[in-house]
């Protein structure tokens, strides 16, 4: 490297970074919800691996039958990915 200076200087940074980027995702004792109140939430707005892979599926198998090629992505309510899905180049036929 040209530059080791400027890479270490640059590596500190990151780190630096990345260190007060952990910090501020810390959250205060008071706003964590455990034992039995956290049993009685239900969040209704989340999806989990299962039923995203069945619905992939449920897509996949009507795309197929249109001889479609695809690329499948479910996503929660915050726009995370639960589930990707991409077809092989080729259209397989459905016999």
């Amino acid at each position: 490297m040209k530059h080791p200076i400027a890479c270490l200087g640059f590596a500190i940074v990151a780190a630096v970074a990345l260190h007060s980027l952990a910090l501020g995702q810390t959250v205060p004792e008071q706003f964590v919800v455990r034992g039995k109140a956290a049993e009685k939430i239900q969040d209704f707005t989340t999806i989990n691996l299962a039923t995203a892979q069945r619905i992939a599926r449920g897509v996949s198998a009507w795309s197929r039958q249109r001889r479609w090629r695809h690329s499948i992505i479910v996503l929660d309510n915050d726009g995370n990915h639960v589930y990707f899905d991409r077809m092989d180049a080729r259209v397989i036929p459905i016999s």
